[in-house]
């Protein structure tokens, strides 16, 4: 096949049949620029846009693989010959993409399938688990004003990642039931950055401990705010406890400067 002669026979018959390059192109549902780059004999019709191509144009396909003109040479008979062989080859392209495309979605099912069953693994493990044993000091707060110091003890399980949640001991030496060893704490870390924390006794769904749900908590759990069931506010400082304070909004904060500051809000 020779690029130059075809490309030459492509632009003389387009021009002989009244077509621009756009209009061919629109027959063949290809770019303009294509039917340019075959006429430069810059390149070669897709073997799949043989067929159509030489019916646009009115000449045989095989005057168009050889770049030649009709011949008498050539009959109707060599042409469906080669527009058969055409044919075949096509099919078999089209069986191999079909094939290479089904392994492909097999081969991305079984790798996306493969790393959620090691993310399982690995999460039942608890590779994604990190001890924490703290005690914090943290005082009591009523109405924005300190009134008077506790310690918080947190011994447990961090989970890290997927969704963030700490399991174990959170006591506060002020609140008795929350010392019982009896009783676990479940803090969970929302996505929107709120924090709520239940207490959980064995064989028992939830227990009351003298603590509301809500509370503000860092990633590293060294600076936290709640509030106890009568009011009081225990934290571990006192921006983080007047936020506590303020009822029906909560924010969602950043620990990055060493002290919590607004991230956004959520009313």
């Amino acid at each position: 096949m020779n690029t130059r002669n075809t490309g030459l026979l492509i632009s003389d018959t387009r021009k002989e049949k009244g077509l621009t390059q756009k209009e061919l192109a629109e027959m063949l549902h290809v770019s303009d620029r294509t039917v340019s780059k075959w006429e430069r004999g810059a390149g070669f019709p897709d073997v799949t846009l043989l067929e159509p191509l030489s019916d646009a144009l009115g000449i045989s396909v095989h005057s168009l693989l050889s770049g030649e003109p009709e011949s008498g040479d050539h009959t109707v008979q060599d042409d469906r010959a080669v527009r058969d062989a055409i044919k075949a080859v096509c099919a078999q392209y089209k069986r191999k993409m079909r094939k290479n495309i089904g392994r492909t979605v097999a081969s991305i099912f079984l790798t996306v399938f493969f790393g959620f069953f090691l993310f399982a693994i690995l999460d039942y493990t608890g590779a994604f688990l990190r001890d924490v044993q703290l005690e914090v000091p943290a005082a009591i707060y009523e109405g924005g004003e300190a009134v008077g110091e506790t310690v918080v003890r947190i011994d447990g399980s961090l989970k890290r990642i997927g969704r963030k949640n700490f399991q174990g001991t959170f006591s506060i030496e002020c609140v008795e039931k929350t010392g019982r060893k009896d009783v676990s704490a479940y803090i969970t870390y929302d996505r929107e950055g709120f924090q709520q924390i239940s207490y959980y006794s064995p064989g028992i769904a939830r227990v009351s401990v003298g603590i509301k749900r809500r509370l503000y908590i860092s990633p590293d759990m060294r600076q936290f705010a709640l509030t106890l069931d009568d009011g009081r506010v225990v934290a571990t400082n006192v921006c983080a406890a007047n936020l506590q304070e303020i009822d029906g909004c909560r924010y969602a904060l950043s620990y990055k400067s060493g002290y919590p500051y607004f991230s956004y809000a959520d009313y």
